[in-house]
C-alpha cells in the first residue's frame, strides 16, 4: 500500500510587517508499507513500513527572519518493521517495535542577527545536518462512511525513542452538501518531546 499526501496553504497577516504572504500549511509525505501474511490469518501481516516527509517553503517566526522550516528542512525518514492488523478495508493497526528515524536539514544558514537555525530548532547537534535515532512506532488508520454524504478518516502515529514521544494525529471529515458543493474539515494536532533543545529552551 502506498500513499502520497501534499498539503499547502498560505495566508496574509497584517500583524507581520516583514512579509505579505505567510506559509500556513506545508507538507509533502510519502508512505508505503509491504505486508506478508502471518499466522495463516487474513488479518495479521508481517509489515515493513516506509515514511518520508518534508517541507518545500520557508516558514518564519512573525516579524523576524528566524526560520522554522525551509525547503527539505526538516526532512524526516522512518523505516520500521513489525506486525499489521487489518480489519476489512476500514482499519489498520501497525505495531512496529523496530523503527529507525533520520532527521535531516538541508539548509543550516541563519540570517544576520538570528541566533537559531532550523537545525538548532530540530535539536540537531551543532556542525551537523543529520540526526539518527532508533525506537518503536505505532500507526493506526481508520476510515468509515457513515452514509454516502459523510465519511471520516483518521490517522494516528506515535513514535518513541524511549526518551520522549512524537505524536501526529490527523482527523478528516468529508461532507457532500449537494451535487455542486462538498466540504472537508481537518484537525491535525502534533506533539514532539524527542527534540533535544538548547539549554533553557522549551
Amino acid at each position: 500500500d502506498s500513499q502520497l499526501d501534499a498539503k499547502f496553504s498560505f495566508n496574509t497577516a497584517a500583524s507581520d510587517t516583514l512579509r505579505k504572504i505567510r506559509t500556513n500549511d506545508d507538507l509533502v509525505r510519502l508512505t508505503s508499507k509491504l505486508g506478508v501474511q502471518a499466522f495463516k490469518s487474513d488479518k495479521w501481516f508481517y509489515s515493513a513500513d516506509f515514511e518520508l516527509s518534508t517541507t518545500l517553503f520557508n516558514t518564519y517566526v512573525k516579524n523576524t527572519y528566524e526560520r522554522v522550516t525551509g525547503p527539505a528542512s526538516p526532512l524526516r525518514l522512518y523505516l520500521s518493521l513489525g506486525l499489521d492488523f487489518k480489519y476489512k478495508k476500514e482499519l489498520s493497526v501497525q505495531m512496529l517495535p523496530f523503527s529507525y528515524k533520520m532527521l535531516h536539514v538541508a539548509d543550516t544558514a541563519k540570517h544576520v542577527g538570528v541566533t537559531q537555525s532550523i537545525a538548532d530548532k530540530q535539536g540537531i547537534p551543532p556542525g551537523r545536518k543529520t540526526k539518527n535515532d532508533v525506537g518503536s512506532k505505532l500507526k493506526v488508520r481508520w476510515e468509515h462512511s457513515f452514509m454516502r454524504e459523510i465519511k471520516l478518516e483518521t490517522t494516528f502515529s506515535l513514535y518513541t525513542n524511549y526518551r520522549g514521544v512524537e505524536v501526529d494525529w490527523e482527523v478528516i471529515g468529508y461532507f457532500i452538501i449537494n451535487r455542486f458543493l462538498s466540504a472537508r474539515v481537518a484537525l491535525n494536532p502534533r506533539y514532539d518531546s524527542t527534540v533535544e533543545l538548547p539549554d533553557g529552551e522549551d
